[in-house]
């Protein structure tokens, strides 16, 4: 397994460490379990930690895993518009839902990431 990150916003248009994405609810009980910007967990919880696992079969893309356990984000519906939510499902290394990629770096050597699924950011 690879190191564990947390996916920290900047929607207040600055990179703060207190807002990450968190599986709503705390658990992935299903398929379809959305997602959201949530203040980070003192003590910390495997809801708001992820793993970029590399897809052997779509160079330069990953799939970001929750520590919750087999459950990845993903574009729902597998389309990706303006203001489609993300939510987890079953991991698939192969869904373009689930991939993403890597874009140029933003201040403060942070990230943007694009979906396979017709290029959502994230």
């Amino acid at each position: 397994m690879s190191n564990k990150f947390f996916i920290v916003s900047m929607a207040n248009g600055e990179l703060s460490n207190n807002d990450v994405i968190d599986v709503k609810g705390g658990t992935a009980q299903a398929d379809g379990t959305p997602l959201q910007i949530y203040p980070r967990n003192n003590p910390v919880t495997n809801n708001q930690l992820w793993e970029f696992v590399p897809s052997k079969e779509n160079a330069g893309y990953f799939l970001i895993q929750s520590l919750l356990g087999n459950v990845a984000i993903h574009v729902k519906d597998g389309t990706a518009q303006a203001r489609t939510a993300l939510q987890v499902y079953e991991e698939d290394l192969n869904h373009k839902s689930q991939l993403w990629t890597s874009c140029q770096p933003q201040p403060k050597s942070s990230h943007s990431f694009t979906s396979r699924a017709y290029w959502a950011t994230l």
